[in-house]
């Protein structure tokens, strides 16, 4: 997937990359695979980070909802920290204020 860009500037996908992509989020009649995203934006003077994400279950079966697993999407989530730049000029030293 690329770079999906707003007037804010290119968005981050949390889920990026062959270790941390879930194979599905999704496994209905008909269709399997991934529709579910969490993406997020670095602004000039403040930064995320991505702390940990859910692990999306993968497993055999046959479809979702089921008892297991009432919705028809498994759950994604992330949790970010927030790092506020020391610097008011838009490109400083990083501090850890939370």
């Amino acid at each position: 997937m690329g770079d999906l860009r707003l007037h804010l500037g290119p968005l981050q996908n949390c889920y990026s990359g062959p270790a941390f992509f879930p194979l599905l989020t999704t496994k209905v009649e008909g269709f399997e695979g991934c529709l579910d995203y969490v993406f997020y934006w670095c602004g000039d003077r403040d930064y995320l980070v991505r702390e940990a994400l859910l692990d999306v279950p993968y497993t055999s079966e046959s479809m979702i909802p089921n008892e297991k697993h009432p919705s028809d999407h498994y759950p994604v989530g992330v949790i970010f920290r927030l790092y506020r730049s020391t610097s008011h000029g838009g490109g400083g030293s990083v501090a850890a204020e939370k």
